[in-house]
């Protein structure tokens, strides 16, 4: 769970802690990945859309010594009503004028759009106050200081991440265009008027995939792009495709950033995060366990990142994420759950307590649901030698 100046960013359950490197594909994911580019190729001579983490939004920390003043000028009744923690200099995104608070002596969030004037004469467009300690999300239908109803501090790439050594929540992106009159859960709200088929949705959960190579960057580019694997991104605003943004903290090397352009639109997959919500108006998100290393039994634990893994969903065999193979020979062992592969395949069998679960039976990944083959009779699995990744219940 982030914990970001000694304040909690919602509880650990919640859907923006939650890891997406376990979640399926969504099916229609190669079709929204074309859409956005074919909107982006239109309008920039044919180039294509690729991750962008250039642009900043700072954000404030305040405690008690900050007196509560009025906030004039709300223009949409979506807004909260009362009092805000206006410092009398505060941090204000240049163009959009979001103005993030993080009060930490009460564990709140407040957040204005487009804030303008100074004391005793603040405005803004919109504004929204969050709990931190609770799962509850806005009123369905209501907006907040971002077009999708969502909070923006939570999804900033934060340089306490980096000193971290990992990004342990989901990132904010913006795409364009996105769908007039939907939005999926945890969004609230959505903001565009093109109805286009496979236009992705306010709220929907982006990831960079597992098979792109992210050892060529710097050890900083690789934690941002180790979080998108891992914890992935919310499409939060309209927006340049696949563009983040990063917090006002002087330690950024903002041309070490640029590298980050390298990174296409074809590396990255939307995923679904329906099987996550427990209450359509609480952010509380079901858990879901990571991609799973080799045990140390094994003698390595080394994890290389490839293919699926199968998890038992509701009673039944599904991918439900990237399997981190370690290339060792090992002996299941009683209370675990083993997948055997093939050298060189994606064809899986499911062993538990040292048995095999299902004799003969042949898990193929890549279908949607995955499909099931029967092996030859007689077919001696696994062999001697093989590639074996630990699942555990």
């Amino acid at each position: 769970m982030p914990v970001f100046q000694g304040v909690s960013i919602f509880p650990a359950s919640n859907i923006w802690n939650a890891r997406a490197d376990s979640l399926p594909v969504d099916p229609n994911s190669d079709a929204i990945i074309a859409r956005i580019s074919e909107v982006y190729q239109a309008a920039n001579g044919g180039n294509t859309p690729h991750l962008k983490v250039d642009d900043m939004i700072p954000w404030n920390v305040v405690d008690d010594s900050v007196t509560f003043v009025p906030l004039g000028g709300i223009s949409t009744p979506e807004s909260d009503p009362g009092l805000w923690p206006i410092p009398n200099s505060p941090l204000i995104e240049a163009g959009d004028g979001h103005c993030l608070i993080l009060h930490r002596t009460r564990s709140m969030l407040f957040e204005i759009f487009f804030l303008q004037g100074g004391p005793g004469s603040w405005t803004g467009g919109s504004a929204a106050k969050w709990d931190l300690n609770s799962e509850a999300l806005r009123p369905n239908g209501w907006t907040s200081s971002d077009a999708a109803g969502l909070p923006v501090l939570p999804g900033i790439v934060k340089y306490e991440d980096i000193l971290a050594g990992s990004i342990q929540h989901c990132m904010r992106i913006t795409v364009s265009p996105t769908m007039y009159a939907q939005y999926v859960w945890p969004a609230r709200h959505y903001a565009s008027h093109d109805t286009t088929a496979n236009n992705p949705q306010m709220g929907m959960r982006i990831r960079l995939k597992a098979s792109f190579d992210v050892s060529g960057f710097s050890p900083v580019n690789q934690i941002i792009l180790r979080g998108l694997q891992q914890y992935g991104a919310m499409v939060a605003d309209n927006g340049l495709p696949y563009s983040m943004e990063h917090d006002q903290d002087s330690r950024w090397d903002t041309n070490d950033l640029l590298a980050l352009h390298n990174v296409p639109d074809t590396a990255f997959e939307f995923v679904l995060t329906s099987g996550l919500m427990q209450d359509p108006d609480l952010g509380l998100a079901v858990a879901i366990p990571p991609a799973l290393l080799m045990t140390d039994q094994c003698s390595r634990s080394t994890p290389v990142p490839y293919g699926y893994h199968l998890g038992l969903v509701n009673g039944v065999f599904q991918e439900v994420g990237p399997v981190q193979y370690v290339n060792q020979v090992c002996t299941p062992e009683p209370d675990r759950t083993w997948l055997t592969t093939k050298p060189g395949g994606r064809n899986f069998q499911v062993w538990k307590n040292g048995a095999l679960l299902v004799p003969n039976v042949d898990y193929v990944m890549g279908a949607n649901p995955p499909r099931v083959i029967p092996l030859p009779a007689g077919t001696q699995w696994p062999p001697t030698s093989e590639v074996l990744a630990a699942f555990l219940y």
